[in-house]
């Protein structure tokens, strides 16, 4: 008979474009973004009370390029750095999105593309002030809301708006409702990087309204954005770095840590690092090298439930690593180059993809607590959305599936979970899924 298989895809939503990274606002209603190998972003939005239904909605790449605002000589010297560094491998053709991250407090998502910059998209506020003005009216007037709402919308729907990137208002939850009727327009471009922009990591500073943005991508610098004006605080230099570049290798992804005011970041040179987060780069000191893995380091995230570090790699494994990187903790094989990590907001799990196969381990045992099948081919991104128990990922196939999110406790036997085998090093061996 049927059985429910908790390690089926919920939803199976096909795209048009490969789909190479997933990013999601908390506040309600709630959004999730993916972005594509063709520049443009998607933006999935829940259909009325159904959790399996979605609108989207696309963020055009040629919308966000237009804003770029470089001058001649910005220009030239672009190119110069580009001749003189063989090594920062910069494909001018291509301009896939490799990563997104929602800034709830400004309302900020930022896009880190191939063509060497980083783009920032926010709420159109001429769209939401429309909207604020409606719901004014509707409460002064509630006989004549049908009315003034209509006139309100079709006004809406042909406001165009003259954004002022260096003063962006702050979100609030009471007015977070309001802004989603509203579309999005491309705030900032923030242009230094000479090669693919790979790397992004949000640095939330008490006291401070805006976060800091750190990006790094194939041309190994690391920068420190202020995002309210959009422009450079400062970048990865000596002593702190010789050369001023972060390692030997292409940066692929990095995270922050606000618990120990460290960030780390993977690398091509089969290596992460873990450095002291300053405002000033001369500063960003070398705290660690996380060295063990085979092959080129695919992503690093931080894992604030159990306080470490956990990496993935071309290699076939996940590390996890103590939090000021002394010692490897414990290794998972996967069976597969793995190309996809998250943490679970809710319970700390691990999650990978390896090839088309996504994982979930216990982040205190290692043991194996679900994979889930269906992609065709490689994942790319995982997706967290704790307040729907949902997880997203997207994958070379072309699809974006949602699947049911691990609820279970994790400090107790559990009928599902599935023993890996370990070897006398302490590495954990995951099981092959049934064909």
């Amino acid at each position: 008979g049927w059985k429910f298989d908790r390690g089926a895809p919920m939803v199976i939503n096909k795209v048009a474009e490969t789909q190479d990274t997933l990013a999601y606002t908390r506040k309600v209603p709630i959004l999730f973004f993916s972005g594509g190998v063709d520049g443009d972003i998607v933006k999935w939005e829940k259909q009325q009370l159904s959790n399996l239904s979605f609108g989207t909605e696309t963020l055009p790449y040629r919308e966000a390029a237009a804003k770029v605002q470089m001058t001649e000589e910005e220009i030239f010297a672009r190119e110069q750095a580009r001749r003189q560094e063989s090594g920062a491998g910069h494909a001018d053709s291509s301009v896939a999105i490799n990563r997104l991250v929602f800034v709830e407090s400004c309302d900020f998502l930022i896009a880190a593309c191939d063509d060497a910059n980083v783009y920032v998209w926010g709420f159109n506020e001429a769209h939401r002030k429309a909207q604020l003005e409606m719901e004014e009216r509707e409460r002064l007037n509630p006989e004549n809301s049908r009315t003034m709402k209509l006139m309100s919308l079709s006004t809406c729907s042909f406001v165009t708006s003259d954004v002022q990137p260096s003063s962006p208002s702050i979100a609030t939850d009471e007015d977070s409702s309001g802004k989603r009727v509203a579309g999005f327009d491309c705030l900032q471009t923030l242009c230094y990087h000479i090669s693919a922009v790979t790397a992004l990591a949000v640095v939330a500073q008490e006291g401070n309204k805006f976060p800091l943005l750190l990006t790094s991508g194939w041309d190994r610098r690391i920068v420190l954005w202020n995002l309210q004006t959009g422009r450079v605080v400062d970048n990865l230099r000596p002593p702190a770095a010789v050369g001023g570049k972060a390692a030997a290798g292409i940066v692929t992804d990095m995270t922050y840590s606000k618990e120990l005011n460290l960030f780390a970041y993977s690398s091509g040179d089969k290596k992460a690092y873990i450095r002291k987060f300053s405002r000033d780069g001369r500063r960003m000191l070398l705290q660690a090298e996380l060295s063990g893995h085979r092959a080129e380091v695919t992503n690093v995230c931080w894992n604030s439930f159990n306080s470490t570090w956990v990496t993935s790699s071309a290699d076939q494994s996940v590390a996890i690593w103590s939090a000021h990187g002394e010692s490897r903790l414990h290794t998972l094989r996967l069976g597969g180059y793995v190309s996809a990590l998250a943490i679970d907001r809710f319970n700390g799990c691990i999650l990978a993809g390896a090839e088309t196969v996504f994982w979930i381990f216990n982040p205190y045992t290692y043991r194996q607590l679900r994979h889930c099948r269906g992609h065709r081919d490689r994942i790319r991104s995982i997706l967290h959305i704790p307040e729907n128990n949902q997880y997203v990922t997207c994958s070379w196939d072309k699809t974006v599936r949602l699947w049911h999110s691990y609820k279970e406790p994790l400090d107790h036997g559990l009928e599902e979970t599935e023993k890996g085998d370990e070897d006398d090093d302490g590495e954990v061996f995951s099981k092959e899924p049934e064909q």
